[in-house]
């Protein structure tokens, strides 16, 4: 990301046109920054908003973040076939399109395998989020996919504090090829936010009487 100095009432009233949660619109109007935005983000899924915002909605880093976040649990799992699909998941999330049947057929299998554990095997309050993780990262679009992984990949952890810090610095470090686009859209959606503040707080000034 480029440094730019922001207004923290800018960034406030943007997300909450775009709707964030109130968390979120009170931390983001201390932050000065683009930068101090992007790499001091406690949340992941707050990232993840924010990438999509930005237009990141559909690349494949977002696929590769899914898969990663499943991968995490696989010691959960208790049935090596969900850890193969993943692996072959894995082999193919560049390529991985909306259209692609590999996903498909994937996606339907880890259903499928899903629903056979949860009839033999006990579902415990780790287990279930953790296989849940691999059915959500081979879902059809990538960014609800990502979304849906980061979520059950909390709940299956131990640690999620720990979890949630994992997956903010492995989403950084996939998006860090857009950086510049990434940089270039917030700066002017935040600056944007800013002219709407100058432009709200003159229509409200007292008209000037004449003498």
């Amino acid at each position: 990301m480029t440094s730019n100095n922001l207004s923290g009432m800018a960034t406030q009233r943007l997300l909450e046109r775009l709707g964030a949660c109130p968390e979120a619109v009170t931390w983001a109007g201390e932050k000065k920054s683009v930068d101090e935005l992007w790499y001091a983000c406690p949340d992941p899924e707050w990232l993840l908003v924010a990438l999509k915002i930005l237009g990141l909605r559909r690349d494949p880093c977002l696929r590769h973040f899914a898969i990663c976040c499943a991968q995490r649990h696989k010691a959960l799992f208790v049935d090596d076939r969900l850890t193969k699909i993943l692996d072959n998941a894995e082999g193919h999330a560049v390529q991985f399109q909306a259209t692609d049947g590999t996903l498909q057929r994937l996606h339907d299998d880890s259903m499928r395998i899903a629903e056979s554990i949860a009839k033999t095997q006990d579902w415990d309050a780790l287990r279930h989020p953790a296989i849940q993780c691999v059915c959500d990262a081979l879902r059809e679009h990538p960014w609800h996919a990502a979304l849906r992984a980061s979520r059950n990949g909390l709940r299956a952890s131990n640690d999620p504090d720990a979890e949630a810090e994992w997956q903010v610095c492995q989403l950084r470090k996939l998006a860090t090829p857009h950086l510049a686009r990434l940089a270039d859209r917030a700066t002017r959606l935040l600056h944007s936010a800013g002219r709407i503040i100058t432009t709200d707080n003159r229509s409200t000034r007292s008209p000037v009487q004449p003498e």
